[in-house]
Parts: structure tokens; sequence; C-alpha cells
């Protein structure tokens, strides 16, 4: 039985390891087909997709995008795009800029709090993208906190002392953008959008309307009656299945957010509707 892992983040947003190192963290697990989902940028696909085809891994290109529909943010994960679209380019910079300005404002309240981080410092936490993760080893490291969590709990989660919000697309642009990139659109771990099934399916159906293609089912943090309700709705409403870790840290490694995670097994059988599905788009070659 051969597993794969469609849902990676690298040095080049808020992930540990450069994009090589996880090929290789997914060669040594024995994964047979990844893909690297960087929030709102693609700049480590290139890298990756070199070290796969060294090494003998599918790796997808993909990207992670946080949106907001309805007053809901949640994230959208596309596949198959091409990284050399002007257009996606384009827009990838003003959210990339977006994130700037928010990094900006955290620094200015951790400053209040008496807190000193200076951009040159922040910009050494990562590779790529600055996020709140990177916020957070920062301040492990500076003595402010003691672990990563209590910096997420003191100040940088949705209503901690230092959070800042940012002007996210909405769905339709995000989607928009990967559909005309050449890539499908999945909705990222929607058990977390609502947990209880209330409304959820009148919410896939209007990202439907605007594109989106596919469900990430398989999830850490989704309960076995998550994964089975979400299988029914794919299937009910025609949309593929996709499933990952979310692999961020090597503290992740043995967990269930690992590469592979324990909780559960992301079947290669899926690969086979996501690549049907993207190439219905043409842009990419996917083999």
């Amino acid at each position: 039985m051969r597993y794969i892992d469609l849902h990676i983040h690298s040095t080049y947003s808020d992930g540990e390891l450069t994009p090589t190192e996880v090929v290789l963290l997914a060669k040594k697990k024995g994964l047979a087909a990844i893909s690297l989902t960087d929030h709102d940028t693609m700049a480590g696909v290139e890298e990756a997709m070199g070290q796969g085809k060294r090494n003998n891994i599918e790796v997808i290109p993909g990207i992670e995008l946080s949106t907001v529909h309805n007053g809901i943010t949640f994230h959208i994960l596309g596949y198959g795009l091409s990284n050399n679209n002007p257009e996606m380019n384009n827009l990838l910079k003003t959210f990339q800029e977006g994130r700037r300005k928010r990094n900006l404002n955290i620094i200015a309240k951790l400053s209040n709090l008496g807190i000193s981080v200076s951009p040159e410092r922040l910009a050494k936490q990562g590779q790529g993208q600055i996020g709140r993760p990177h916020f957070a080893r920062l301040l492990v490291e500076c003595g402010a906190v003691k672990t990563f969590d209590q910096a997420f709990q003191r100040y940088l989660k949705d209503g901690g002392r230092a959070f800042a919000e940012w002007p996210k697309p909405s769905a339709k642009i995000a989607i928009d953008m990967i559909t005309r990139a050449g890539g499908v659109a999945v909705l990222a771990h929607p058990g977390s959008i609502d947990p209880a099934f209330s409304k959820l399916e009148t919410f896939i159906q209007e990202l439907m309307d605007m594109g989106l293609t596919g469900l990430e089912a398989y999830y850490p943090n989704h309960s076995q009656g998550i994964i089975t309700k979400l299988l029914e709705i794919g299937r009910k409403m025609d949309l593929f299945i996709t499933g990952g870790s979310d692999f961020h840290f090597l503290s992740h490694a043995n967990s269930k957010r690992g590469i592979p995670p324990k909780s559960f097994k992301v079947p290669y059988s899926l690969m086979h509707d996501l690549k049907a599905r993207i190439r219905k788009q043409g842009t990419v070659n996917i083999t």
C-alpha cells in the first residue's frame, strides 16, 4: 500500500524544513507523493519538484491561501498550478504585502508591551514569508515566553495581546486565481469550519458555485466521524477527496501531524482523481 501527504509547509512560509529537506523526509518515511502547500507563495515548489524527480517521489505543485467568505475565515488549497502564471504572481504579491504590514503591526504591539523585536531579526527566522510561528520562535529565543504554545496563547492567537489582522482575499478571488493558473481548488480542513455540520453543505455549495472542486477529508484534527461525513459529502456533491498532515515542524515528525501522520494514512488511490482533475485544466504536465 502506497501513501501520500498533500498538505506540507516549508521554510518558504511557516515551516521548519527547506523544500529539499521536506522531500528527503518524505522519502525516509516511505511516501510515494507529496504536495508543498506553502501559505500564499509557490517560491519553494520548483526546488521540491526537482528533488522529487531525483528521489523518485511525485511532487504536485501546490499552495494554501487564506481567504474569507460570508465573514468566515478559512483556507483554500490549490493543486497543479503553474508557478509561472503572471496574473497569479501579481496577486500573490498583494497577499504577501498584506502579511508584511500585519507583521509590522505585531512588532508595534509587542513594542508597546515592552518586547523589542526588530524586522531584521525576525527576517532571519524564515527563508520566505514571515508569519506568526516565526514570531513565536523569536519570543522563545528572547526569553519573553518559555514555549511556542505560550507565545500564541499570550500574544499571537486571535484576540491575543499582540494579534493583528490582515486583509484576506475573498473566496471567489482565491478560487479564480487557482483556476486561471491551471489548478484545482480544494477546501482545506473543512471540519474546523463547522464541526457540527449544521451549515457546512450550504457553505461548500456556495464555494462550488465559485469553482471549488475538492475536499480535504483526511486531516489530523478530523475525527473518524468527521472524515466519514466529509467522504459522504464528497460523493454526494461530486467533489474529489484529498488529505495531508499540515506538517510544519520536526517536533511533528512522530505525531499525528508528522509526515506521514500517525493517526491516519492517506491512500495513494486519491491521486488518480486529483491528477485527472488537474489534466482537465491542461496547464501543468501531470503524468
